[in-house]
């Protein structure tokens, strides 16, 4: 696998942790595994939190001897090169995009199933597309908006 491959996410994610390993316990709290597209890039993080719940957060050669496989080898190699373009980002900033993102993408699936489930289902299909829509109506309000509710 390249990091080209990897999803724009599950690289933004694995790269944090790589530049930052003092981050990985926060990171390891707000980050739910599942929301990884990748399965290789969901391994590395869950690899990368075991380490450093053990206390090896700032080894990357212990996160390399961690995996038998070249690919995921070569992949981790392209990952902290890439990182080193990245040392002046915003951090913090960095970790609420990544988990505000990661919720937007959970609710845009849970939107999804509510239409899947009306296509399904005629008898429920008003219902849910009214579910659907209240949900979906507080995100178009502007922040002006939001307040004065």
């Amino acid at each position: 696998m390249r990091l080209a491959d990897l999803p724009a996410w599950d690289r933004d994610v694995l790269e944090l942790m790589l530049l930052e390993p003092a981050i990985v316990p926060r990171v390891n709290g707000v980050v739910d595994p599942q929301a990884f597209t990748s399965p290789v890039a969901r391994r590395i993080f869950l690899t990368m939190c075991s380490l450093s719940n053990e206390g090896h957060r700032e080894d990357f050669g212990r996160l390399l001897a961690e995996f038998d496989e070249p690919e995921i080898k070569n992949l981790l190699v392209q990952l902290d090169e890439s990182c080193a373009n990245k040392t002046a980002a915003d951090r913090e900033r960095w970790l609420a995009d990544l988990v505000e993102n990661q919720h937007r993408g959970a609710e845009e699936r849970e939107r999804r199933s509510y239409l899947a489930a009306a296509r399904e289902n005629d008898d429920d299909a008003s219902q849910l597309l009214a579910q659907y829509c209240q949900q979906s109506k507080p995100k178009h309000l502007t922040d002006y908006e939001r307040k004065k509710k």
